[in-house]
């Protein structure tokens, strides 16, 4: 994952945390960008799966 993508992750964390009063302490950012990760290379996956029998991958 790129800094810039972290760093918009982050942005949007940080103000939801401030929004809902959550507590620094009780977020593992390293479990977070591990769950942001996944779900990115799942959606890859399944793109490129669609793409590829649909022939329209490049």
């Amino acid at each position: 994952m790129s800094a810039q993508a972290w760093n918009k992750t982050e942005s949007l964390l940080a103000n939801e945390m401030q929004r809902h009063r959550i507590q620094p302490q009780l977020v593992d950012p390293w479990a977070i960008a591990k769950d942001v990760h996944y779900i990115y290379e799942k959606t890859l996956q399944v793109y490129v799966e669609r793409a590829t029998h649909s022939g329209f991958l490049l």
